[in-house]
C-alpha cells in the first residue's frame, strides 16, 4: 500500500510554480530552518512502512508462539492501519491540491 502511494507521488511529476510577477528575494535570516515538504513525507512513509513492519513480526511471533498477549498484536495492527489512512489522506489532498492548482493555468 505504501509503495503505491509512493508512486503515484512521484507519477505526478509537480513542476515548479513561479510567479510570474515580480521575483521576490528572500534573505538568509528569514529562511526556515528544518526539512524540506518532500523530506517529511520520506520521513513519514518510513514510520509507516515500520509500523506495517513491526505488525507483521508480531503477527508471526503470534502465529509461532513467541507472542501470547494478542493485544500487543491488536493495537500493533490498529496502528499501522491508522499510519495507511492518514498517509493515503495525505496523498489524496496532494492529489488534489495539484489539480486545482493545474485547472487555475
Amino acid at each position: 500500500m505504501v509503495e503505491r502511494i509512493v508512486f503515484s507521488l512521484d507519477r505526478l511529476n509537480l513542476p515548479a510554480v513561479k510567479d510570474e510577477g515580480e521575483e521576490r528575494k528572500v534573505k538568509e535570516e528569514q529562511k526556515v530552518e528544518g526539512g524540506s515538504f518532500l523530506d517529511l513525507l520520506k520521513e513519514g512513509i518510513k514510520k509507516v512502512n515500520e509500523l506495517e513492519k513491526d505488525a507483521d513480526k508480531m503477527a508471526q511471533k503470534l502465529a509461532t508462539g513467541e507472542l501470547e498477549d494478542i493485544h500487543e498484536l491488536t493495537i500493533a495492527v490498529r496502528k499501522a492501519e491508522l499510519a495507511v489512512r492518514l498517509l493515503t489522506e495525505i496523498r489524496n489532498r496532494i492529489v488534489d491540491a495539484y489539480d486545482r492548482l493545474t485547472r487555475l493555468t
